[in-house]
């Protein structure tokens, strides 16, 4: 009986509040790079695939006696004809 109850003694005089603490600083020390790292490899995925289809844009266009315009947000690409004309090639991404 006496084991319990220092046993319960020793339970209670731990500073619990110091060791949450503590534990939650290094949780939130442990999550913040895994956080930077999901960031900028998403960041990375994303301008790698704009890059990509800029660079078929670039391609395609010549191939068709025009010159670049742009690569809009649908992934379409298109090809200035003139002086105002643009011709659009449907260049999608890989997902759809």
């Amino acid at each position: 009986m006496n084991k319990l109850k220092k046993l319960i003694e020793r339970v209670r005089a731990f500073r619990w509040k110091l060791w949450i603490k503590r534990v939650l600083v290094a949780l939130i020390l442990a999550a913040l790079p895994v956080a930077m790292y999901y960031g900028a490899n998403l960041s990375y995925e994303q301008g790698y695939e704009a890059g990509r289809l800029q660079g078929k844009c670039e391609i395609a266009c010549p191939m068709l006696t025009a010159q670049y315009g742009f690569v809009d947000d649908e992934g379409q690409c298109w090809c200035k004809m003139g002086t105002n004309s643009y011709m659009v090639l449907p260049f999608y991404s890989q997902e759809n």
